[in-house]
């Protein structure tokens, strides 16, 4: 469903009731992130393939990310962020991120580079 959002609409008439319920419930977990949630503290965005960041957002719309374990000050990048109905939006160098957030805390996000999906993210808010 990533690379053809349409697909739900057939998969709903194909497996009925059962994969809506099961969708509804998923869908029941998530909420929409604030801009004050997003500019308070910093967060952890840790990559399926284990490579792990700390994101700090800005108020003017950037952001500034380095591994997680590194304690180089300088060893760092920036991007821009934007949330878009709710959902928190990170453009860093040549990739996009969208992350949607959870009643539970642990958020998950979806990287598409050069209009390829490429990796997903579990993002957890750190104050």
């Amino acid at each position: 469903m990533w690379h053809e959002p349409m697909q739900f609409r057939r998969l709903s008439k194909e497996q009925g009731v059962d994969f809506v319920n099961k969708h509804n419930s998923w869908k029941q977990k998530k909420r929409g992130f604030s801009r004050d949630e997003v500019l308070d503290g910093k967060w952890v965005k840790i990559a399926d393939s284990s490579h792990q960041h700390c994101l700090e957002f800005h108020a003017d719309g950037t952001l500034t990310e380095r591994a997680l374990f590194s304690f180089d000050e300088n060893d760092s990048w920036g991007g821009q962020w934007n949330l878009i109905e709710g959902v928190l939006r990170l453009n860093i160098q040549i990739y996009e991120l969208d992350i949607v957030a959870s009643t539970n805390g642990l958020h998950s996000g979806i990287e598409d580079e050069v209009e390829q999906r490429n990796a997903y993210f579990r993002v957890i808010h750190v104050k």
